[in-house]
């Protein structure tokens, strides 16, 4: 992910899209501690290769997730009809944004990620029936992992006309900074989050 006060060239946003890519490799992306002692295990008593993304980064609650495979979901107000796609580091600046939008009174579900390839068989359903579904990457926009789940969800037939947006690194190099600051500027705070879930009213 992004790495405070190293440089532009330090930060580590393109390994997403190509480690995906990359057959027969399971790439897991914990959001919290708890989460990564899992992902641990889950590699030691795989088979094959495994790549484990880990940012720096403070721990997170996680008592609040309900767990799935390859993904957890906390649901921020009852009935949600807007998602948030996220993981990694951004996972608590995203259920931060979806209490936000809780208080606004828009129900927001957040799904995060803990298994970026393959993705999730379950997240199409997830998805389903979302109006408007947010994507927050910390990292490269094109060729990315929401790009890689918009295409699933489109062969699947589930966006039926759902608004899409991601909020991602477009084509260039987040600037020296701390990551408050490179975060705001690519419009990954929390704040800029929420704006995105709740839309022009």
């Amino acid at each position: 992910g992004l790495v405070a006060n190293d440089g532009a060239t330090h930060h580590g946003i393109f390994d997403p899209n190509y480690i995906s890519e990359i057959p027969n490799v399971t790439f897991l992306a914990p959001n919290s501690f708890a989460s990564l002692e899992e992902c641990f295990d889950t590699a030691l008593c795989g088979e094959g290769v495994f790549v484990i993304r880990y940012p720096k980064s403070s721990d997170i609650a996680s008592e609040d997730f309900k767990k799935h495979n390859g993904f957890d979901i906390f649901d921020a107000g009852e009935n949600p009809k807007r998602a948030l796609v996220t993981y990694s580091r951004l996972t608590e600046a995203s259920v931060n944004a979806a209490k936000i939008c809780k208080e606004r009174g828009e129900s927001v579900r957040v799904i995060s990620l803990t298994r970026l390839s393959p993705l999730p068989e379950d997240i199409v359903s997830a998805l389903s029936g979302m109006e408007r579904i947010v994507f927050a990457e910390e990292a490269m926009k094109n060729g990315g992992i929401s790009q890689q789940i918009c295409a699933l969800l489109a062969e699947k037939g589930v966006i039926n006309g759902a608004e899409i947006v991601i909020k991602a690194i477009e084509n260039e190099f987040p600037q020296h900074g701390s990551n408050a600051e490179i975060l705001n500027s690519l419009g990954l705070s929390q704040k800029s989050i929420a704006e995105a879930v709740i839309g022009k009213k």
